[in-house]
């Protein structure tokens, strides 16, 4: 992910989260913690407020079922999860947790000329089956224009808000708080929609055709 953070942006951030450093403020060692509770209860807020009436004239029931469902379900909970956690890993640590966070690289790991640390790829091959799973469901490719806008939009307002709950120092200043808006949108747009699919909708799942 591309940054133009400056070098006093990014000490500032870490010295946030992780806690004291030379003659930095004391604060307690924080990493973030996600819930699949607490991420359900988001996206059922987001879907009694979000206008799908706009949109129900275009679904099926069937379809419009089958949306609210994925809006509400399990599997999306999980794919907000995982982002939050590769979100916190890339925005507050650029890739270098300490040694003590779950995402960090085991000694092992470090000697063996690893780029990531294999719970870091986990997580990445887990969104990515995660998100591949979601399109599979979907048949129509009229259905799929008017779907996926809709995860993604569920998906960056839910990774937003667990990573404002978990880590509120990061929000409290405005300038700081827009940049990690920035970046929570290009963690999700790098994983998940890095061709454009709101412009340029992909083809369909390996073995499925849309009608």
């Amino acid at each position: 992910l591309g940054s133009a953070r400056s070098a006093q942006s990014r000490k500032g951030r870490r010295s946030q989260v992780l806690g004291p450093g030379q003659g930095e403020e004391v604060v307690e060692a924080r990493y973030l913690v996600v819930t699949i509770e607490d991420i359900l209860t988001l996206q059922s807020m987001f879907a009694r407020t979000f206008p799908l009436a706009h949109i129900q004239e275009r679904m099926s029931a069937e379809e419009m079922s089958m949306l609210v469902g994925e809006l509400t379900g399990i599997p999306m909970a999980d794919l907000v999860r995982c982002l939050s956690l590769l979100g916190e890993w890339a925005i507050v640590y650029e890739g270098e947790p300490p040694e003590d966070h779950p995402l960090a690289m085991t000694g092992a790991e470090l000697g063996s000329g690893r780029s990531l640390s294999k719970a870091v790829e986990d997580l990445i091959l887990k969104v990515y089956e995660g998100w591949v799973d979601m399109q599979g469901r979907v048949h129509r490719r009229s259905m799929m224009v008017l779907a996926y806008p809709i995860y993604l939009m569920l998906l960056r307002v839910s990774v937003e808000t667990v990573m404002r709950n978990g880590l509120p120092l990061l929000f409290k200043d405005p300038a700081e708080e827009m940049d990690v808006l920035n970046q929570v949108d290009k963690v999700v747009t790098f994983l998940l929609d890095p061709d454009g699919y709101l412009n340029y909708p992909p083809p369909p799942p390996p073995g499925k055709t849309f009608s």
